[in-house]
């Protein structure tokens, strides 16, 4: 049976995968040449921030670019599909790519690995969790360039790069992302089938000084579902 039309996404794991690197890689380039950058990009990025539908798409996605703009190409233009593919799956086994994940990538992703995906917003988790990994290292980054790889929904991708401002870490020390992170608690399957299917109009956990949901919307047709929040103090 051949459908033509779908009235909704299809997801397909490997070819999402490859419409994130492609996009990914398109961008980042039109980036280095709108920006008129001479020599590899990403060596002038502290940090990298990537879209991070799970904790490690960023570092398994990003060997193509890597090999690509590095300061010697690790492609000679000549591969044909099936060599350049194994080309860069020995990329990503190298040494020299895990330390660069290592220098580049892992403070972004720790926050991530912790959270889950949070789709738009998971590059600028990546960007609290780099600063709060910078922080808790006393590494002074004040003027140093981030780059931001953002990808979403219906095959785009976003490049950026933003300079690292001096009062960062009195900034990033407000957010107290990973003393948060670690007040976590573990539900129950049944809790999240009930969280999934919008279920507990009430938060799970004594609220404390923050915005709570109130309620969800179930009569206005023209709001349903609609959620309501409040301050607690």
């Amino acid at each position: 049976e051949i459908e033509i039309h779908k009235d909704q996404p299809v997801f397909d794991g490997q070819y999402s995968n490859q419409c994130y690197t492609d996009r990914t890689k398109e961008a980042y380039f039109r980036f280095k040449e709108i920006t008129n950058t001479t020599g590899s990009l990403y060596e002038n990025w502290e940090a990298i921030l990537m879209h991070l539908p799970y904790a490690f798409q960023g570092r398994r996605m990003f060997p193509e670019i890597y090999g690509l703009d590095a300061a010697s190409p690790l492609f000679n233009g000549n591969e044909d599909p099936v060599d350049y593919q194994t080309k860069v799956k020995e990329i990503a086994k190298s040494e020299t790519y895990r330390d660069f994940v290592n220098r580049k990538l892992q403070m972004a992703e720790t926050a991530s690995s912790l959270i889950g995906n949070l789709y738009t917003g998971s590059v600028f988790m990546g960007l609290l969790s780099a600063l709060s990994h910078y922080a808790q290292n006393g590494t002074e980054i004040s003027g140093k360039k981030f780059g931001f790889l953002a990808y979403g929904s219906g095959s785009k991708s976003k490049v950026f790069e933003s300079s690292v401002q001096p009062g960062w870490k009195e900034a990033i020390a407000q957010t107290k992302l990973f003393e948060i992170l670690d007040e976590s608690h573990e539900i129950g399957f049944e809790t999240y089938l009930q969280l999934h299917r919008k279920e507990l109009e009430h938060s799970i956990l004594q609220p404390k000084v923050e915005w709570v949901l109130h309620r969800i919307e179930k009569q206005d047709p023209n709001l349903l579902g609609a959620r309501y929040y409040e301050w607690v103090d």
